[in-house]
């Protein structure tokens, strides 16, 4: 009896050990072959509201591949559920300034992060991040923009190259 479990536990080993993150970058949410439109916005008359619902960027498509896989990806942070020291949750984008300028990126280029745990407020504002984290195709919206992807469970550290 022991020894079976021993050999069952041998068999699935290479699968629990291989449980760790797929490194992603962000060509790696847009389908091959989509290409964003662009976009003309009247500054003027713009109403950010009736822009998300009407502008085709609001439904950009996804790689539902990446639905449940453990992934890691760099990126900037911009805090959506915070406090003045620390943050719970923020969408994570490819360039920094992205979500504050109008038009934000398409949906598929925008995460909603939620935290295992809080971090500091000063590590998102100190560079880019590598953000680990179990994705979800999950579209949602907020203040700033609209988002595709979620990442739940996750962590987030200053970015280190992998060169």
């Amino acid at each position: 009896m022991v020894l079976r479990s021993l050999l069952r536990l041998l068999v699935f080993l290479p699968v629990i050990v291989s449980a760790t993150e797929k490194d992603i970058l962000w060509q790696d949410l847009i389908p091959i072959g989509w290409k964003q439109e662009s976009v003309k916005i009247n500054h003027n008359e713009f109403d950010l509201n009736n822009s998300l619902e009407q502008n085709s960027v609001f439904f950009a498509p996804i790689v539902e591949s990446l639905d449940g896989q453990l992934v890691s990806i760099p990126g900037y942070a911009l805090p959506i559920v915070y406090d003045m020291t620390e943050v719970k949750e923020f969408l994570l984008v490819p360039y920094f300034g992205a979500c504050i300028h109008v038009p934000a990126p398409p949906s598929n280029q925008v995460v909603h992060v939620k935290l295992q745990e809080p971090i500091a407020m000063a590590i998102l504002a100190a560079g880019p991040l590598e953000t680990i984290g179990k994705m979800s195709v999950v579209k949602s919206t907020n203040d700033f923009a609209p988002s595709s992807y979620l990442l739940s469970d996750a962590t987030a550290l200053p970015y280190k190259s992998k060169n």
